[in-house]
């Protein structure tokens, strides 16, 4: 790992199986035993609204330590990011917009990893 490095991942706890939806987990590592959760106050979120909230988080972490290279094994996130895929869900294309805009702002890499690669997970 190096030092100028974050990994990010997101996920749902608390699962309504019907719904499809939870409360959203942003899990961001420094390092391997450095690791920062937070967790939106919210039972209705989407696996993808959780990947978003753990980048967001992960953007925020790597502003405040300068680092350069996030680094997530969510495709959905870092292609709707980088590859301008069509994004359909009305309430995430907001957040895909900022993130878009915070990420080219700070100069800020984002690298997709296979699962098995992310400490965060």
């Amino acid at each position: 790992m190096q030092k100028n490095e974050i990994f990010c991942d997101g996920g749902l706890i608390n699962i309504n199986q019907f719904l499809a939806r939870g409360q959203a987990v942003a899990k961001v590592n420094h390092s391997k035993n450095e690791r920062l959760e937070l967790y939106l106050n919210s039972n209705q979120n989407t696996s993808q609204e959780a990947e978003i909230f753990a980048l967001f988080v992960a953007i925020c972490e790597a502003i405040r330590t300068n680092k350069k290279i996030i680094k997530s094994d969510s495709q959905f996130v870092i292609n709707s990011i980088l590859k301008d895929w069509n994004i359909k869900e009305e309430r995430l294309k907001l957040s895909i917009l900022i993130l878009r805009s915070l990420i080219k702002h700070y100069k800020i890499d984002l690298v997709w990893i296979r699962r098995e690669e992310n400490l965060s997970t």
